[in-house]
């Protein structure tokens, strides 16, 4: 388990932000009430307010799976180092 804790943490290291699932309304015949992304939010090179989609389209289960490993990746990180 050692290994994959360290890769984790090296991939972990260059993108801290906090990610949050976004619900994107949409009405179609078929029943979809709204479209499910991944992302965060930062600043472009000239300090604008930007929106950063880490994953788009996907299902609210997924979504919510990468946001929860994204911010609790020091914990899995630990947990895997204790094995």
């Amino acid at each position: 388990m050692g290994a994959l804790a360290d890769k984790l943490e090296s991939l972990s290291r260059k993108h801290r932000e906090r990610w949050v699932v976004e619900m994107e309304p949409h009405n179609y015949s078929d029943g979809t009430t709204h479209f499910t992304h991944v992302g965060y939010d930062a600043k472009d090179a000239a300090g604008n307010p930007i929106k950063v989609r880490v994953a788009d389209y996907v299902t609210p289960e997924l979504g919510e799976l990468l946001e929860l490993m994204h911010n609790n990746v020091d914990e899995i990180i630990s947990a895997l180092r204790k094995t």
